[in-house]
């Protein structure tokens, strides 16, 4: 018997990387998936390939267009049971390079010029985090669970980050966001769970993403975790595909850490 039993799944961000392989990974546990994300072409790739059920343009940072989304789901496949919201994005590659110029400098014992962190994150670049990352996650949970609160049941598993755990030098707003995913998620949990709706967030470390292949000190923060190597998406998938399943039935408000140690709690 499938884990999923043709559930009806949403996975966010399902155009690449985790998010893809959550719904190659849900589709073959037995959902229907329907595959999320802001580049249409990217996401109707990702259900060719994983033999899924549909594709839709999500916008997560636009609420019309979420909303949008959940109803065409629901029109062509039946409520939301399970979501797996994977959308985000993290700095822009200008900053990170800005960033990793800026350790060189301190390595060669010249920290005292180059980039310094918050001071000169602008204006733009805070809210364009904040508004996909941290707004994106409350539309995308608020119209989810508008179609599973009067069916009381649910799981749901939103994603955090490392950074969002224990800070992360230079990219504040982007740490900021994810542990602000965290705490929504724990909020969220202990309001919904009398419904019988679960909700857990999981916080992914280094990943052998596009994402993560864009930061140009990425070798530096493979070298720093524990196991010795980035994770590949498909380990990330499997953790997904456990807390959204009833072997994860008594779990509530949790944060899975896959991250190869990089953090432990």
């Amino acid at each position: 018997m499938s884990r999923f039993g043709g559930r009806v799944a949403v996975v966010t961000g399902a155009g690449s990387g985790i998010g893809a392989a959550v719904a190659r990974r849900l589709t073959a546990d037995g959902a229907l998936v329907a595959a999320l994300d802001v580049d249409g072409d990217a996401a109707r790739a990702t259900v060719a390939d994983a033999g899924g059920s549909i594709a839709v343009v999500a916008d997560v940072a636009d609420p019309g267009s979420v909303d949008a989304a959940v109803a065409a789901v629901e029109q062509q496949l039946g409520p939301v049971d399970l979501l797996a919201h994977v959308a985000g994005i993290d700095a822009d590659r200008a900053l990170k390079e800005r960033l990793a110029e800026h350790r060189r400098a301190v390595e060669r014992g010249d920290g005292e010029r180059g980039f310094r962190g918050l001071v000169d994150l602008t204006d733009e670049q805070w809210d364009r985090v904040l508004r996909v990352n941290l707004d994106g996650t409350f539309y995308v949970v608020r119209a989810t669970l508008r179609v599973m609160i009067p069916r009381r049941r649910g799981a749901i598993v939103t994603t955090a980050s490392t950074a969002g755990m224990s800070g992360n030098a230079g990219v504040a707003h982007y740490a900021a966001s994810k542990g602000g995913v965290r705490i929504l998620t724990q909020s969220v949990a202990r309001e919904v769970a009398p419904f019988g709706i679960r909700v857990n967030t999981i916080a992914p470390g280094a990943t052998a993403t596009p994402m993560f292949g864009r930061t140009p000190d990425g070798e530096r923060l493979v070298a720093g975790t524990p196991i010795g190597r980035s994770a590949d998406p498909d380990e990330l998938a499997a953790a997904y595909s456990y807390l959204l399943s009833d072997d994860a039935s008594y779990i509530v408000g949790e944060t899975m850490n896959v991250n190869g140690g990089m953090v432990i709690q």
